[in-house]
């Protein structure tokens, strides 16, 4: 499993509210079975880092009895910046986390575990393109796949 971003405008108008997308794609050749998935959107100072551990996430969805994931088939995890908090954020005031985890099982009833973790950088007022954008970050814990 692997999770794929969206990417969000370089730019944004004072007021607007953002949609923040992550794709969880299985990236196997067989079916995974999703028994559970949460995530945690945190919006932050800059100088701020992340627990080494994440605290128990409170947007959760647990699949009793599991839902089937096809090779190359995704999950959506759709999170929302609100019109203040997108001031911020694109004025480096603050710095956007989203991080997760996807819990299933492979075709062998294997329990397996993705956790996934991206900061949100911004361009401010330089030329340097590259680092816009979400970047793979944060303590060992939340990236890690079993």
């Amino acid at each position: 499993m692997v999770a794929i971003p969206d990417q969000l405008p370089e730019e944004c108008a004072s007021g607007q509210v953002l949609r923040v997308v992550f794709h969880i794609r299985n990236m196997g050749k067989t079916p995974a079975i999703l028994t559970a998935k949460g995530e945690r959107r945190e919006l932050e100072l800059p100088a701020y880092r992340l627990p080494e551990k994440p605290m128990p996430y409170e947007n959760q969805i647990a699949w009793e009895n599991g839902a089937i994931l096809p090779p190359q088939g995704e999950v959506a995890v759709l999170l929302y910046v609100y019109p203040l908090e997108t001031v911020d954020v694109y004025n480096g005031n603050r710095v956007l986390w989203i991080h997760g985890f996807v819990q299933y099982r492979d075709v062998f009833r294997i329990k397996r575990e993705t956790r996934y973790c991206f900061r949100y950088r911004v361009r401010l007022g330089g030329t340097d393109v590259a680092t816009v954008g979400w970047y793979p970050d944060g303590p060992a814990a939340y990236n890690k796949a079993t």
